[in-house]
């Protein structure tokens, strides 16, 4: 790479081919997308400012001050992207899926799993899994917190990129088999009743969630799962206490109704994916190779 490009770094370089993938996804079905000239400008935005950002203001740092600016970027900017899919999904695929993914762990399992764990509710378990799902924005941030903490830079960015790459496939997914949660959508047996937070808790979650149709995968079980593999090869006393957090989180997205298993079980086979894929694009643009811990 030459030029001003030569200074971007893999997270620059994900985070612009994402929103320019955006870009063109909505302008090709722009007949059917409401406020398509605005989508497509704003994606394209983003793509050139944090590529500006990447190329013109980020080597003006130190390494270590450049890596946690572009943390912070991350951390802002996965919500926007997340919350934009709201005007996104829904037009550019009007189809549905949560019919044919019931019927998928129906024929996986010869039951609704959501509704053979009914018999095992108990308002302390659905207390203490309503608390664990609510935590997955935490839990990368924990991973880059710990690692910042031991000055472990490159590791950090690796594990930036990384995490990306997880999210922004899932979103994709979601564009290719829309569906919403099952709680949203069909009616159970049995309510979920916690203690204490469990209804205040999901309440919050409902509005902070204007895009729905976020099922397939589960980027809750990938991005998660994601965190707990780089923290086994960067950060080892921290994935002692991210791998069983990780499984309550997995048995959670069940249990709440907020996933078909068949997401979870992509999200988890995703995951060796999305880690070859960050180790790679930081091997290859920025020339980085991270030891372990």
């Amino acid at each position: 790479m030459t030029g001003a490009t030569a200074h971007l770094r893999a997270i620059d370089w994900i985070h612009a081919v994402y929103f320019g993938a955006v870009a063109a996804i909505v302008a090709l079905f722009s007949a059917r997308v409401p406020n398509a000239a605005i989508l497509v400008a704003a994606n394209l935005g983003a793509a050139v400012g944090i590529a500006a950002l990447g190329a013109f203001v980020l080597p003006r740092f130190e390494e270590s001050t450049a890596t946690v600016l572009r943390c912070a970027i991350a951390t802002i900017v996965i919500p926007f992207a997340f919350t934009e899919l709201a005007f996104v999904v829904g037009f550019v695929n009007p189809n549905r899926y949560e019919r044919a993914l019931i019927d998928v762990d129906v024929r996986l399992f010869g039951v609704d799993p959501m509704r053979a764990l009914e018999p095992y509710h108990h308002p302390a378990l659905t207390e203490l899994l309503q608390i664990v799902y609510a935590s997955f924005y935490f839990i990368p941030l924990a991973l880059g917190i710990a690692l910042a903490a031991r000055k472990r830079w490159p590791q950090l960015e690796t594990s930036i990129a990384t995490v990306l790459v997880g999210f922004y496939l899932s979103y994709f997914g979601y564009m290719i088999v829309p569906a919403e949660s099952p709680y949203h959508l069909f009616a159970f047996d049995e309510p979920l009743v916690g203690l204490w937070a469990t209804d205040a808790i999901r309440a919050s979650i409902d509005r902070a969630e204007i895009h729905r149709l976020n099922c397939f995968p589960s980027g809750h079980v990938e991005v998660t799962f994601v965190t707990v593999a780089l923290a086994k090869r960067y950060a080892k006393p921290l994935f002692a206490v991210l791998f069983p957090w990780g499984c309550l989180l997995f048995l959670a997205t069940i249990y709440l109704r907020y996933h078909y298993t068949i997401d979870t079980l992509v999200g988890l086979g995703l995951v060796p994916v999305v880690v070859w894929a960050g180790g790679f694009l930081r091997r290859r643009i920025d020339g980085e190779t991270t030891r372990s811990a």
